[in-house]
């Protein structure tokens, strides 16, 4: 059958003075190959149609779009594939960008018309894309765009677009294969014009061997850009493995250093389910584990035998901090006394030194509080002796297969707005060839203190102060653009290019509902220099004031796991888990699992009546987390010398 004969069969029948061929042929003779694209008011417009024929041929052209656009399942390796499930954008006549969600064999997931309309390349926002695709668990994208003009050859926009698209997809590992412009005359690929292909090649054999994430893109200007050899799985990544996790502060720091994230260990869901939320397909199949003792030498085993297949033939660096309340002052005063030998948690190093042994990386970074080195297992044991313990078990690892160093440092000495002093124990294989430098911090293996100051409270915060937050529950939105290069920073976006302005969506800035004698007591420290009323003093921890900037000393202050324990620099409240978070200088992006807050016995346990498990609220997450910018500027340096060896 004709065109005109299979469309009349659709509309089964004409109507008084129009039969159902002169209506087909008239609906072809106006439309052309734009009926495809026709709204119900356009076919209505032709004689003898009407909205109830008309509503019913737009119901069969996207049956049809969707039975062409692929099932589910569909593998697709190929520009030409994408071009067929796309193949109704040739002739739209609005311009779409879209991608194709791809699933780790390459199987399509869904495909996703993000912008439609008036959007060009020059607007998409790589941000929604990878949103999106995140959405749909996607493990690669085929991101499309149609020419409406008819002419497929990809302009400046599209490839700049495809550059900033393949760069964020390499940040958050999850591979931006190709970039398929589609028109009526054909499609056109920027990977095989990438590759120095101008049309397919008989030795392409798909998405498996060449994609846009294998290509570095230098600058548009350089299109097509030129193959780079080094595979994600190449020789230049490092690979980590982050035990006793939280909320994730460690790895954030060591994953914008370099590393990727290959194994988390973290007994308590809802900090898991943050360190999880914030790298959802940023890192190839994390593997999670709760219990660090289910992590037996078997399933070890198991998990080396799976990352060998992906390419990966061994671990750069093991890192974690066991749960120090059982060492931290901080923990002791606002927990029950007991004998650290009674504490489960405090024997946790032991199954640290045990992954190690069995993963034997290239490194190890053991962090922990100060507290740790002077503690005693019991009051009658001698000062330092569980520090002694921990060093004994790390340098025993496979006979003393590593040398060790540590130090204690103070974080705001890394620019980070604390006084926090931590534990950093650095262990490096005997077998790759590092010198130790006996004059050197740590003899090498740690960076000395930055010399560059702190961030004050005003410059971190200043930008998130709301004068009206008495009269809401939150903000939810930037009032102002960032004020200072701290806030520029920390609103960067995942893409590490983009910063939010003002307007844009803020999360995690709620306000506690404090009672009006407490507004009034916070109101009066503000006003008299952090001085408490008289009839207003309790026997708990003295509250202090935020200061706007710090005196010759620096930092006073450490985040704990009490909101409460400090006022806001400039208004009569505590800080918001936003605010909280960044003193710990995590970005803003990043967000927080669970409860805002708890107290008693659900957040400090009862060890006295075998009560060893606490909830971890965000508070307690944030304030338990290692300071990002500590991290990062620790991982920096490893990264450094494991590149060198």
């Amino acid at each position: 059958m004709g065109d005109n004969e299979l469309l009349a069969v659709i509309l089964g029948s004409g109507v008084a003075g129009h039969n159902v061929k002169s209506i087909a042929a008239k609906l072809l003779a106006k439309f052309g190959e734009k009926l495809l694209n026709a709204s119900v008011d356009d076919l209505a417009s032709v004689p003898g149609m009407g909205r109830i024929k008309a509503s019913k041929l737009v119901a069969v052209f996207e049956l049809y779009r969707r039975l062409s656009s692929g099932l589910p399942g569909q593998i697709v390796t190929s520009p030409a594939e994408v071009a067929t499930i796309c193949a109704d954008l040739g002739s739209r006549r609005q311009e779409v960008v879209g991608f194709l969600a791809l699933d780790s064999r390459h199987a399509l997931v869904k495909r996703v018309d993000l912008y439609a309309g008036s959007e060009s390349a020059s607007l998409v926002d790589p941000k929604h894309v990878f949103r999106a695709a995140l959405e749909e668990k996607a493990q690669y994208i085929v991101v499309y765009h149609n020419h409406p003009g008819g002419n497929a050859d990809p302009s400046e926009a599209d490839r700049q677009l495809a550059e900033r698209l393949t760069r964020c997809g390499a940040d958050l590992n999850l591979p931006l294969l190709d970039f398929v412009i589609l028109s009526k005359r054909g499609f056109a690929s920027l990977l095989l014009a990438g590759a120095g292909e101008a049309s397919p090649p008989l030795a392409f054999q798909g998405y498996s061997q060449l994609s846009l994430a294998s290509i570095l893109v230098d600058t548009p200007r350089n299109w097509p850009p030129r193959i780079n050899h080094t595979t994600p799985y190449g020789k230049k990544t490092l690979w980590a493995v982050d035990l006793f996790a939280g909320c994730g502060g460690l790895s954030l720091g060591l994953e914008q250093a370099g590393f990727k994230s290959l194994l988390v260990s973290e007994l308590n869901k809802d900090a898991l389910d943050t360190y999880m939320a914030n790298r959802s397909q940023r890192e190839n199949s994390i593997t999670s584990i709760n219990d660090v003792y289910s992590l037996t030498n078997e399933m070890l085993d198991d998990i080396v035998k799976d990352w060998r297949e992906l390419g990966i033939e061994g671990v750069d660096i093991v890192a974690g901090g066991p749960p120090c309340q059982g060492y931290s002052g901080i923990g002791h005063r606002r927990s029950y006394k007991v004998d650290k030998d009674e504490i489960p948690s405090n024997h946790l190093f032991k199954e640290m030194a045990r992954v190690i042994g069995k993963l034997r990386p290239r490194m190890f970074l053991f962090e922990n509080v100060k507290g740790l080195i002077s503690s005693r297992w019991t009051p009658g044991g001698h000062k330092g002796e569980i520090w002694e313990a921990v060093q004994a078990t790390f340098r025993a690892i496979n006979g003393g297969e590593y040398f060790v160093d540590f130090k204690l440092v103070q974080a705001k000495d890394y620019g980070v707005p604390q006084n926090r002093p931590r534990v950093l124990m650095v262990g490096i294989r005997k077998d790759l060839g590092y010198i130790p430098k006996s004059d050197a911090f740590a003899s090498g293996l740690l960076p000395e203190p930055c010399g560059v100051p702190p961030p004050s409270v005003e410059d971190l915060l200043s930008d998130l102060v709301d004068p009206a937050y008495l009269e809401k529950k939150r903000t939810d939105r930037y009032l102002r653009e960032p004020l200072t290069d701290v806030q520029r920073m920390l609103r960067t976006l995942r893409d590490g290019t983009t910063v939010a302005h003002k307007n844009d969506p803020l999360m995690e800035q709620d306000y506690s509902n404090h009672a009006p004698n407490i507004r009034e007591k916070f109101q009066y420290m503000l006003d008299h220099d952090g001085v408490i009323p008289k009839h207003m003093r309790t026997k708990k921890f003295a509250q202090r004031v935020l200061p706007r900037i710090w005196d010759d000393r620096g930092p006073t202050i450490t985040v704990t796991s009490l909101p409460e324990d400090y006022v806001h620099y400039c208004q009569p409240r505590s800080l918001t888990v936003r605010e909280w978070a960044r003193l710990q200088m995590f970005p803003d992006w990043y967000e927080f699992n669970g409860s805002r807050t708890t107290g008693g016995i659900r957040r400090a346990g009862n060890p006295h009546k075998g009560i060893w498990d606490r909830e971890v609220p965000k508070y307690t997450q944030i304030g338990n987390a290692v300071p990002v910018e500590l991290a990062r500027k620790v991982g920096v340096h490893l990264a450094k010398i494991l590149k060198g060896l």
